[in-house]
């Protein structure tokens, strides 16, 4: 999420990849697809952790595509003096 924040220059995109993240989770968990508990098992993260950086490149790709990550304008950028 931090790599998608420092290349959109803002927090949008990584606000928007958490949003996504947590709302498939919660509706996974709603329509028992996966169960909510305290214990971790190996199973659950490595899936867990594959679904996010898929979804994180699949981010990337559409950023590079939508020209989220193109440059800013020089009035918008901050006078260094």
């Amino acid at each position: 999420m931090g790599f998608l924040a420092w290349k959109a220059h803002g927090l949008e995109v990584s606000s928007a990849f958490h949003t996504a993240n947590n709302l498939s989770f919660s509706l996974l968990v709603m329509f028992g697809i996966q169960s909510s508990t305290s214990t971790i098992q190996m199973a659950d993260l490595i899936i867990s952790t594959m679904g996010s950086v898929i979804f994180g490149i699949l981010l990337y790709y559409i950023g590079k595509r939508s020209n989220w990550f193109g440059e800013i304008p020089e009035t918008l950028q901050e006078d260094d003096s």
